[in-house]
């Protein structure tokens, strides 16, 4: 999960996208980098840190000219996160002229591929999956940029959304199953392309342009072209995007996240209610979660947990002991509403148990008489493939632990979460034929039979 973002035909584009990334700081807090054109000349600026350090204390539109561009934030799946060289855009040299390109996502067979590269005598120079799809363009004999998009997708598996910027123009494009959001909207005689709609909303513009799975959209001084490179049947959206990832204003696959938590929250309350004096909410990502459920239950809700807004978010940082001392540094509990209380603790999801088991501490430590934590997911018992890191099953909370079981080692008085069947109905899913729920359940897209997870598992056993 990373945040990516363009603009082509529109004036001080590298500025504009900084804007769009700073929007969508919450989906990746490791890296950030643009890259311009400028009359068929590049520039870029790229660094660790979030957006606005990286792009602090610069004039961007001087730094980085041009009325087009492409940015991305990194939250790594895959490659070292301390390499410089695996900060993205990645740009090459082809036959048809310079290339820089974002993603989103996570190649499945990206080392298979990479292994046959090499044996061809191929020489990456970063260990991040996009430059993948640049070593496959280079080796295409594909016409113009579409068709060498569609060589290289014909050899890839698993999840992308990608941007591609050339002297000409920006191509969006987006994997046969739409795990991953793209969203695109006209900004006067311009293009902007986001991960999320927020992005859009700062600069008063709405989205417009689908990009279905398995197409491409190409923005260029002629307008927009649409091509299909596959005609999936189904789809598997990323559930956990309106779980977590996505901020509650933006619309994931056309869907308002704020609207799905909602949802979650009234069908938690009815699946796991519990007599408290006070609902809280873990912040930010499951607030909706939280006052939708103390609704439904008529129980007040507080605000007893604290967050520091100067730490980033827990579950995205690169390293567990990090992520033990983020949570320290990022929440406290306010004594004088839980003391001598019981409370209800509602968050969005529970993959390592890391966030929760200091909530229960830290509540208890102010006096609380009881703690009930209630989760807005089905317990995550298995690794995610395509774009989110999670850990190793072994490293899962719930993947070898009952609720009852899990609940009692993290210090809480009671745990319960959703089941598949809430989180599908929450989000118009019934059926089963939109969402990927792997993570959830342990069953992979039962209609893509090319994902490797057998082979995949061998490194998240």
């Amino acid at each position: 999960m990373c945040g990516i973002a363009g603009a082509f035909n529109v004036t001080n584009a590298s500025y504009v996208v900084s804007l769009m990334l700073k929007a969508m700081q919450h989906r990746g807090q490791e890296a950030a980098g643009i890259v311009s054109c400028d009359g068929g000349i590049f520039h870029e600026h790229k660094g660790f840190g979030l957006a606005d350090e990286v792009f602090g204390g610069m004039d961007v539109a001087a730094r980085l000219p041009g009325t087009a561009a492409i940015g991305h934030l990194r939250y790594a799946t895959s490659g070292d996160p301390d390499s410089p060289k695996s900060i993205q855009p990645l740009t090459a040299s082809l036959r048809s002229g310079t290339v820089a390109v974002v993603h989103n996502g996570n190649l499945t067979n990206y080392r298979e591929r990479r292994g046959e590269l090499e044996e061809l005598g191929a020489i990456f120079a970063s260990g991040s999956d996009t430059e993948l799809f640049l070593h496959l363009m280079a080796r295409s004999r594909g016409a113009d940029v579409t068709a060498m998009l569609t060589d290289a997708f014909g050899k890839t598996e698993g999840a992308w959304s990608l941007l591609a910027l050339t002297k000409d123009g920006i191509h969006a494009a987006v994997d046969p199953l739409g795990f991953r959001p793209l969203a695109a909207a006209r900004m006067g005689d311009g293009y902007l392309f986001a991960s999320e709609t927020c992005a859009f909303d700062l600069l008063n513009v709405r989205p417009s342009l689908p990009i279905g799975p398995g197409r491409i959209v190409a923005a260029s001084a002629a307008g927009h072209s649409t091509a299909s490179y596959a005609c999936p049947a189904f789809t598997r959206r990323c559930s956990f995007e309106h779980i977590y990832f996505s901020r509650p204003d933006s619309h994931a696959f056309g869907v308002s996240s704020q609207e799905v938590r909602e949802r979650l929250g009234t069908l938690l309350a009815a699946r796991a209610p519990v007599a408290a004096d006070l609902v809280t909410a873990v912040p930010d990502s499951s607030n909706a979660v939280a006052l939708a459920y103390a609704e439904a239950l008529g129980i007040p809700f507080r605000f007893a947990l604290i967050r520091n807004h100067y730490t980033g978010r827990t579950f995205i940082t690169p390293k567990q002991t990090a992520r033990e001392l983020g949570v320290r540094m990022k929440l406290n509990a306010v004594r004088s509403v839980v003391h001598g209380k019981s409370v209800a603790v509602v968050d969005d999801s529970l993959v390592r148990g890391t966030t929760a088991a200091k909530v229960a501490a830290l509540l208890k430590d102010a006096g609380a008489r009881a703690v009930h934590l209630r989760i807005g997911s089905p317990p995550v018992i298995h690794p995610c493939f395509w774009g989110i890191d999670t850990p190793r099953r072994s490293e899962l909370a719930a993947a070898s632990a009952s609720p009852e079981e899990l609940g009692k080692a993290l210090g809480l008085d009671s745990l319960a979460y959703l089941t598949v069947d809430d989180l599908k109905a929450a989000l118009g899913d019934q059926a089963g034929g939109t969402y990927c729920t792997t993570c959830f359940t342990g069953r992979p897209p039962s209609d893509a039979p090319d994902v490797p997870v057998g082979d995949l598992l061998k490194d998240r056993s």
